[in-house]
């Protein structure tokens, strides 16, 4: 198989493959015929999978040869019972073996790594509320703010206001809210986001025990509150209440992208809600990304960010608004 490493053959593999995956029993022979391989090369395939404890199944019986000799022929097919490797990891260690994946996406294009992408996909898929590259990402942002303590509208911009209200979220404490129309509410903050083009809080009302949509701007000041607060509503009925806010709007579109580049794939927009987010691959082996999310210069400028790197396959009225972005943007530069 020449001087290149065997695992690195596509030969190696759909040797392998073939073997593996004989649905019928086969002459030998025959076997031979349709992998080109000599007797002998096949018997160290053979050997090889029983090595790696996968022993096919081989019947043999009395026969002649042409010159009339006594010998025996041999018929395989897969094993009656083929291996399941089943891995068991803690969340420690899962979260650990994502942090391989980058090293692991080095192999793009051999001839091994498609068949284990797809395994890792489909894992990843699988244990989506344990993915380690969006939290870390966020992580990262919300390490590298420097958050005060109280902020009132009047001393700061509503970054730093926002800054401190998820400074609160992380801290798990509720907010003493001042808004500029001279109500004062108690609130659990559960996120910060872009609703109808402005920021806004999502929370809890503590008086109430209901979710309400604050916006940033309409906020004066705020200061955390001593009394000790339990959230009331899970992250998935706080995500459906973003939706619904978004859909009495009619601002939420379902956005798909086809992913060329992965690696430089981030989705990880501070203040962005994507709902229903999700990361496939389609029968081409092409990275088809979806998510639902409300138009705005912010995603736009994320989209111009990625460039080539991604292509928008739908909606085609959120891609003539991009476009008429990217010109309007050209314009101011010419």
């Amino acid at each position: 198989m020449g001087s290149q490493s065997l695992l690195d053959q596509d030969r190696f593999w759909d040797i392998i493959q073939y073997l593996i995956q004989l649905d019928k029993e086969k002459e030998y022979d025959e076997i031979c015929s349709d992998l080109s391989l000599s007797k002998s090369q096949l018997n160290s395939f053979i050997l090889f999978l029983k090595e790696v404890d996968c022993d096919l199944a081989c019947h043999s019986k009395e026969g002649h040869s042409k010159e009339g000799h006594s010998e025996k022929e041999r018929r395989y097919a897969a094993p009656a019972n083929p291996s399941k490797i089943t891995l068991e990891f803690t969340l420690l260690e899962w979260l650990q073996f994502q942090a391989c994946f980058p090293k692991i996406s080095e192999n793009e294009g051999k001839p091994f790594y498609e068949k284990l992408k797809s395994a890792l996909l489909a894992a990843e898929h699988q244990y989506q509320n344990h993915d380690l590259f969006e939290p870390a990402k966020k992580l990262e942002t919300v390490m590298s703010l420097q958050t005060p303590q109280v902020v009132g509208s009047d001393q700061a911009m509503q970054s730093e206001l926002a800054a401190f209200i998820e400074e609160a979220i992380l801290d798990k404490s509720a907010l003493k809210i001042s808004l500029k129309e001279g109500q004062k509410i108690s609130v659990f903050p559960r996120k910060v986001v872009f609703l109808d083009g402005a920021l806004s809080l999502v929370g809890e009302e503590v008086q109430d025990n209901c979710l309400i949509n604050v916006g940033i701007n309409e906020i004066q000041s705020a200061t955390e509150e001593e009394k000790i607060w339990k959230k009331l509503f899970s992250q998935m009925e706080v995500e459906d209440f973003i939706c619904s806010l978004r859909a009495v709007a009619e601002k939420e579109v379902r956005l798909v992208l086809k992913v060329y580049s992965r690696e430089s794939f981030n989705s990880n927009l501070k203040h962005q809600h994507f709902a229903n987010q999700c990361m496939f691959t389609n029968p081409q082996g092409d990275f088809i990304w979806a998510a639902s999310i409300e138009p705005s210069e912010e995603i736009y400028f994320w989209l111009e960010e990625l460039g080539q790197d991604v292509e928008i396959l739908d909606p085609v009225g959120f891609k003539k608004e991009f476009l008429k972005y990217c010109e309007a943007k050209l314009k101011k530069l010419a």
